[in-house]
């Protein structure tokens, strides 16, 4: 049989592969967005299009893990988990950048609003001219994020904060039992989230994690 007489199947042949549109049924389509999904999962280049470069990332987790020295699969999982989540920690420093600069940049705007509100000018769509003192005196009182902002990045840098720390401990705890010295049965995180002790004036409590069940020695 010649190369040219050889069955292929349809899906694999030439002509179907130009042809091919992807999955048609409801059934195939489901399975392809779970590929895309676990794709997605399993990627290691958390890599935000547009705004941050593959090289910084690979430069940033390699010296991340470096600096951890794991041994093994599961402390190098967890080094780059660490990695991982100073990285995301990075973006919400950046956006904490961008909405402060955004606020004071609109310092000027705003006061100009107001003032053709108060004049009763608005309507001619002319604004007034602003003192630039004012002006520098609105931009320091912005260069804290508006609540809604704040309330953001407090939530997610803390969230991300305690995991990394968590993460960090559990390689403490490995390394430590490889080395064979002792290790405890579970860590405490002596920490408060900013809601806690801005809207009562609770001290920081402790809260038991589960950071590793690891055996006495």
């Amino acid at each position: 049989m010649s190369q040219k007489d050889t069955f292929l199947p349809n899906e694999l042949s030439p002509d179907s592969a130009s042809k091919s549109t992807g999955p048609k049924t409801s059934a195939g389509k489901a399975v392809a967005s779970r590929n895309a999904i676990i794709h997605a999962i399993r990627s290691d280049r958390p890599v935000l299009h547009g705004m941050e470069q593959e090289s910084d990332w690979r430069r940033h987790r390699d010296g991340i893990v470096a600096s951890l020295t794991p041994e093994g699969q599961l402390e190098e999982a967890l080094a780059n988990r660490v990695a991982l989540l100073l990285w995301r920690l990075d973006r919400v420093t950046r956006y904490e950048v961008a909405v402060t600069d955004r606020h004071v940049a609109g310092a000027r705007s705003d006061l100009a609003i107001a003032d053709a509100y108060a004049q009763g000018t608005m309507a001619e769509g002319k604004l007034p001219e602003v003192a630039p003192e004012r002006v520098a005196l609105t931009q320091i009182t912005r260069i804290i994020p508006p609540e809604n902002d704040l309330n953001i990045i407090m939530r997610y840098e803390t969230h991300l904060h305690r995991q990394c720390l968590q993460t960090l401990h559990e390689i403490e705890a490995l390394q430590a039992r490889r080395r064979g010295e002792h290790t405890h049965l579970a860590r405490l995180d002596i920490s408060s989230p900013p809601s806690a002790v801005g809207a009562h004036g609770h001290a920081p409590y402790l809260s038991r994690l589960p950071l590793e069940r690891l055996p006495m020695r």
